[in-house]
């Protein structure tokens, strides 16, 4: 029988507190330790969460991307989420979150016209 794999993520925070960085893979697998780190890492000087560096997502991490918008008491103080892959986009679509994300098809100067 084989080992599980070990599914690694990334949740950092940069110099200056205003951007926290999600990589690798993020999963329900290893959506506890995620968890962790980002409720430790989020701060109310986190201004936006960097989602590029995600090599694989499913419905989980937009979860946690809720749940870490949710975390900022004050709505205009909530960090912007960026770097959204396709499928994450399109799986906010479908769950009917992509405005609470700020999806980049539901800022108005990026909408698509023929939509």
């Amino acid at each position: 029988m084989s080992k599980p794999e070990t599914i690694q993520t990334a949740v950092l925070l940069n110099e200056d507190s205003s951007v926290l960085s999600l990589s690798g893979r993020l999963t329900f697998g290893n959506a506890r330790q995620a968890y962790r780190e980002l409720t430790r890492l989020m701060c109310d000087g986190v201004a936006r969460i960097d989602c590029s560096g995600l090599e694989h997502a499913d419905s989980t991490a937009l979860a946690l991307l809720l749940t870490a918008l949710a975390s900022v008491s004050e709505p205009e103080r909530r960090p912007h989420i960026e770097g959204l892959n396709p499928r994450l986009q399109s799986l906010a679509r479908v769950y009917g979150v992509s405005d609470l994300l700020g999806s980049p098809e539901q800022s108005p100067q990026r909408a698509d016209p023929a939509r």
